[in-house]
């Protein structure tokens, strides 16, 4: 901008109020050379499109980024694959959101109630498909198990049970 006056007025010694005060030219560069107005009104709609579609993109990777650190999510579908007794369960170390550790304290169809290490006996549903690990298995009272499921309005929905032999 060629034409363009810069002034700046300074009221005191410290500076405490400034302004600058510019005067644009009537005709913008763009136009000078030729552009149509048009012109430039498309481009700049397909560069904030282009940069609105790279926006959601980078949104949509970051989701499954986060997705990789931890590929068990909410919901039935999310279970982990677990079969056998885990090492690791026996230092309490697991999965909360689908996993409930402790000793069987009654099972009668479709519930099973489990004292969990903080004392408190949670009644689990047991959905037709619920898998009990060994195979053939019947949990009795007093015999450690691992219940892996998922919470629905409330209640854990047992997917498997796994009881330590």
């Amino acid at each position: 901008m060629a034409n363009a006056v810069n002034t700046i007025a300074v009221t005191n010694e410290r500076m405490a109020y400034c302004s600058i005060r510019m005067r644009l030219p009537a005709v913008w560069p763009c136009e000078r050379r030729g552009y149509p107005i048009d012109m430039k009104l498309i481009s700049r709609t397909f560069l904030g499109a282009a940069a609105l579609a790279v926006l959601i993109g980078t949104g949509l990777s970051g989701g499954s980024a986060s997705a990789q650190e931890n590929p068990y999510g909410y919901g039935p579908q999310y279970v982990p694959p677990y079969t056998t007794w885990q090492p690791q369960w026996n230092q309490h170390k697991y999965d909360r959101r689908h996993v409930i550790l402790g000793m069987v304290t009654g099972f009668s169809p479709y519930r099973l109630s489990i004292a969990r290490r903080n004392g408190v006996v949670q009644t689990v549903d047991l959905k037709n498909g619920t898998r009990i690990f060994p195979t053939g298995a019947t949990p009795s009272n007093g015999e450690r198990a691992a219940i892996l499921g998922y919470w629905s309005n409330g209640t854990f929905v047992a997917n498997r049970v796994v009881l330590r032999t």
